[in-house]
């Protein structure tokens, strides 16, 4: 496997996927605990569009992700990962101190949008402040994917379809769930996704 251990690899990671290699079929994992406070440029997520997702295997094997800021203004897809593909596994990561902006279209503090499986990862401590559509602690929208064993505290303000675990839900899967979080509504910029829940802000049963 691919084996991270400091920040750099991290968003070398970020770069490849976001030049267009998926890692489709490879494995990444974490070799201890990352302290992300020192990065010297913006944090820019894994897979930023479905043109370029991410469909890999992501381990964190326990470890932790700290201190991560990510500040994005209206682009869409903000959070450690952008957009995660069918193929893609997310799991046994913990998220500490995370601070996420966006005013773009979908944000999450694991993913902003997954269709695949999210499992056993547990994001603490985070401010997030979402003033758009879908934003969630640990996923922004999850479409026929899974979330499994997560949880959530922090704070979050939300403008949209807004989820202490998940933004919106589609034809996923959620099961094993839980949350301590301050939720804050601040308004809506979409009157067809207005919503905020302590779990899921919203959900439709087809993918949609």
């Amino acid at each position: 496997p691919y084996v991270g251990t400091t920040p750099q690899p991290m968003q070398s990671l970020a770069e490849s996927v976001n030049y267009g290699t998926s890692y489709s079929g490879k494995h990444i994992v974490l070799g201890n605990d990352i302290d992300m406070s020192g990065i010297t440029s913006a944090w820019r997520a894994i897979g930023r569009s479905d043109a370029k997702p991410f469909s890999g295997s992501f381990d964190g094997r326990g470890h932790s992700i700290g201190n991560l800021t990510i500040t994005m203004g209206q682009e869409p897809n903000a959070g450690i990962f952008g957009f995660a593909d069918s193929l893609s596994v997310i799991a046994n990561v913990n998220v500490t101190g995370l601070k996420l902006t966006s005013y773009g279209e979908y944000a999450g503090g694991i993913a902003a949008q997954s269709e695949g499986r999210i499992a056993n990862v547990n994001v603490t401590g985070a401010v997030i402040n979402h003033q758009n559509a879908f934003g969630g602690g640990i996923v922004g929208q999850t479409r026929n994917g899974t979330v499994d064993r997560c949880t959530f505290s922090g704070t979050i303000t939300g403008a949209g379809a807004t989820g202490a675990i998940a933004g919106i839900t589609r034809g996923s899967q959620v099961t094993n769930i839980s949350a301590d979080a301050s939720m804050t509504f601040s308004g809506y910029v979409n009157r067809f996704y207005r919503a905020l829940g302590g779990l899921v802000g919203y959900t439709l049963a087809g993918a949609g």
